[in-house]
């Protein structure tokens, strides 16, 4: 029969006890930056806007901004490479082919290979940068909204 002991733990930066933490000091900030924004409104008559939490800029950000920041870069990096490198990397492997190139055997083997661990990459960081922004850093703000 499986216990809870069977189970192994989670990251630490996704416990409950770290995320509310983190949601209780980011709250912290922004109710002290709506009372700010309420003193100013008061020196300012005319200013009719009230001072509401920004969820996403107060809350979210700083729970899930490092993870947001990774998935754009992994993202980032597979749109460079499937726009740049692949297709830079096929056009010098095709020439290969050809003999009156000038390009060696080994040379034109190398091209393949390295063509290959490019679309490898540019596949892997797309799919991770995909999980990393759309499901950790969604899931870790939501978690950190419900503490």
């Amino acid at each position: 029969r499986l216990t809870a002991n069977d189970l192994p733990e989670g990251p630490r930066w996704f416990t409950p006890e770290t995320i509310r933490v983190e949601a209780d000091r980011a709250w912290a900030a922004e109710t002290a930056r709506m009372a700010a924004a309420a003193v100013s409104r008061k020196a300012y008559a005319n200013h009719a806007a009230k001072a509401n939490a920004q969820i996403l800029s107060g809350i979210c950000w700083p729970l899930a901004g490092k993870l947001i920041k990774q998935g754009v870069a992994f993202s980032t990096l597979s749109g460079v490479l499937a726009g740049f490198a692949r297709p830079f990397v096929l056009q010098h492997t095709l020439r290969a082919l050809d003999p009156e190139q000038g390009y060696s055997r080994g040379f034109g083997l190398g091209l393949a290979v390295g063509l290959a661990a490019i679309s490898w990459l540019e596949n892997w960081s797309r799919y991770y940068g995909g999980f990393v922004f759309g499901d950790l850093a969604v899931q870790r703000c939501m978690a950190g909204l419900v503490q």
